[in-house]
């Protein structure tokens, strides 16, 4: 794990936060943030950001194995 200490809000975001975008919480995350941003119904919860994501890829060294086994389904 990383050795650098990280505010859970970096990590984390409201499900309604105006933050939440394509490149802070990823595609389906953004599109959570706008339905509930123009009131419709969501279940409640929250977004793991991106850069959570990447860390924590980064952090158990596991970007070649990701990429690894997508290219095995891709063919």
């Amino acid at each position: 794990m990383s050795t650098h200490p990280r505010s859970p809000a970096a990590l984390t975001l409201p499900l309604d936060s105006p933050r939440a975008n394509l490149a802070t919480v990823g595609g389906k995350g953004a599109s959570l943030a706008r339905l509930a941003a123009a009131g419709l119904p969501v279940p409640p919860g929250f977004h793991v950001t991106t850069e959570a994501y990447r860390s924590f890829v980064a952090a158990n060294h596991l970007g070649e194995v990701i990429l690894g086994r997508a290219r095995r389904v891709g063919r």
